[in-house]
Formats: C-alpha cells, structure tokens, sequence
C-alpha cells in the first residue's frame, strides 16, 4: 500500500491469535466459534493483542489480512487516542477457557520489577465471568495470618491451595487481580481477561503436570515470593457502578485501574454515543450478534464474542440488536472518561 493511498481509521474487526494450552477446553469453539487447533483444546486466544508473534488479524476493510500493529503504527493517535499513545497498543484482552486448573500463579507490578531488577512487563488484569460449571470457583489472594514463611513451607509440601481464599463465580462476576495478587483460574470457567500488555507470569504451583514433550512445567518461586503481597488483599468481586439505569439502558463501571477502563451497556432499543479522542474503544457482545452504523451510515456486525476496534478520532455509532430484543456488550478503553456518551 503505497503512502499516499493510507486510508482513514475505521472500525477494525479482529481475529484472534490462538493460544493452545494443556489445561484449554472447548467452550471457545462451542460458545463463540473459535477455531480449535489440533487436539482440539485451546486456552486462550488473544482477541485484541500487538504483541510480538501473538499478533490479532484484521478481518475487514483496506488492512484486512493485516495485523494490528500495523494499523497501530499507522494510525497511532487517531486509532488508540491521546490517553496512552506508546507506539504499541495499551492493552492485551484475552477469552480464556479452563477445562482443568490454571497454575497458582502472581504477576509483578512496576514497583516490583524496579525493586527486585526483573526482566519482566507488569501485570494488572481483571477478568469478567462468562460461563461456569456447577461449583465453579477461583483461587483469589490469601487467607488471613498467611505470611510469606507459611506460604513457602506449603508450597514445598504440594499445600498452597489451602491457604488461598477459594470464591465461588457466577456468570457477570468482575473480579480485579492487581500485581502481586496470588491466584488462580479454576476448571470449569469460562472469562474475558482484560490486562496490560504482559507475559509475564510467574508460576507458584501446577500439580506436578508437564509440556506436551514430557518436560516439568517451569516454576519460578523466587521471583514469585518477591512479588507475592502478604498484606491488603483486594476485594474479593467488585461491584458495577450504575451510571444510567431505566428500563431501555442500563449504562453500568465494571472497573477502572491506572491503565483500563470497563463499562457495560444493556439495552432494549438502539443506543448512540460519540467515540471520544482520549481513547480508542473495544467492544464484544457475549450473547447475541449486534449491528453497528456509524455517522456515515456504514455498518457492519459483531457475533457473539467476535470483537471490534472503534478508532479514537470523531465518529458517531448507533447499535441495535439485528434480532428485535435486548441486548448488551461490554466497552473496553482507557481510563479517565466515560466511553459511552
């Protein structure tokens, strides 16, 4: 595509990048239709990522079969807005399915990484319930009067689990895991992980299981106990913020951190908002297929699960279920202002 031919920002549908893991089930293909790879379990795909070799492929448009960070360094603050321009993009939003249990595992924050010279990213996430089993939980943060010396005798003796809070989830939970928060994705949930742009994950615990050519998991327990925060646990589930609530929207916070901002929009009649050139805005409906119109009058679809990209510079969009009904979709973007208005 030669320079002068650079088309304006549009709305970018995305293809993820398939994240094959040996505790991954099926419910991403079942649900949303995701490709499975061989071995039919997958884990984790990346929906919207720019990291490199985990890129997410445009679907549509003049950059279709392209990956994101093309358009990122295309656009840049016309596509991502003015809050976090870095030349890459901000965030990295998985769909995450756990046939079995996921590692106990911590993530480091910036505080950890400068005090403890780590060669690593950090990581604040929050997950969104999707789906569950009967008696789903998570492992989330620790018992009260675990100290780091309690902790590491049982971690030696197979017993970290038991001195892990265990919080059973239900489909709508919003749970915030800040760095240095142990926990763990237990079997049978399904979830929407938003994070920043990270990695790095180091592994406390996973049930003596081994990669698929036979080799021990990695653990990294010393740099895990460096992290891990042995005091203020955070709130086990945190609760939505009504901002508008009538019979035809209700407009609900989900959460907000330093780096990301989540809100959900649950409607029973088309809804119009203006994008806002702080931010760019990410956007997935879980149950139904909804249609998007912008000021232009283009339009185009998103299934469930599917998601999509709105550039930061000025656009109007109007969406509406393509099936008369209710529906809802969460709105992902960085933080400071409301995304929908």
């Amino acid at each position: 595509m030669s320079l002068n031919k650079v088309p304006a920002p549009y709305p970018l549908i995305l293809e993820p990048s398939s994240q094959p893991k040996i505790w991954g089930g099926r419910k991403s293909h079942d649900r949303f239709q995701k490709k499975l790879p061989t071995g039919g379990r997958l884990g984790e795909t990346w929906e919207v990522s720019d990291l490199p070799g985990c890129e997410a492929t445009i679907t549509n448009g003049a950059f279709s079969g392209l990956t994101l960070d093309h358009a990122v360094s295309t656009w840049g603050e016309s596509l991502i807005g003015k809050s976090l321009l870095q030349g890459h993009f901000p965030l990295l939003i998985k769909l995450i399915d756990a046939k079995q249990d996921l590692s106990i595992q911590v993530h480091p924050g910036e505080r950890d990484i400068k005090k403890h010279a780590l060669n690593a990213k950090p990581k604040d996430e929050c997950w969104i319930i999707l789906e569950t089993e009967p008696g789903a939980k998570i492992l989330h943060g620790l018992k009260d009067g675990c100290t780091k010396e309690i902790l590491e005798k049982a971690i030696q003796h197979d017993q970290a689990e038991e001195y892990l809070r265990s919080i059973p989830v239900h489909p709508g939970d919003v749970i915030h895991i800040p760095p240095g928060t142990i926990h763990a994705i237990c079997h049978g949930v399904m979830l929407l992980e938003i994070q920043q742009p990270s990695d790095t994950t180091y592994r406390v615990y996973d049930y003596g299981r081994k990669e698929n050519d036979g080799t021990p998991r990695s653990l990294h327990l010393k740099e895990a106990l460096q992290v891990i925060r042995f005091e203020n646990q955070p709130a086990e589930k945190i609760s939505p913020i009504p901002i508008t609530n009538s019979e035809e929207l209700k407009h609900s916070l989900l959460h907000e951190s330093l780096d990301y901002r989540i809100e959900r929009i649950a409607a029973t009649k088309p809804v119009s908002w203006n994008s806002t050139p702080h931010s760019f805005q990410v956007v997935m409906s879980p149950d139904v297929t909804i249609e998007f119109t912008d000021q232009n009058k283009n339009s185009f679809e998103l299934t469930p699960g599917q998601f999509a990209l709105l550039p930061a510079c000025s656009n109007r969009f109007t969406v509406t279920r393509k099936i008369q009904g209710a529906f809802s979709f969460f709105m992902i973007g960085c933080p400071g202002k409301s995304l929908f208005s």
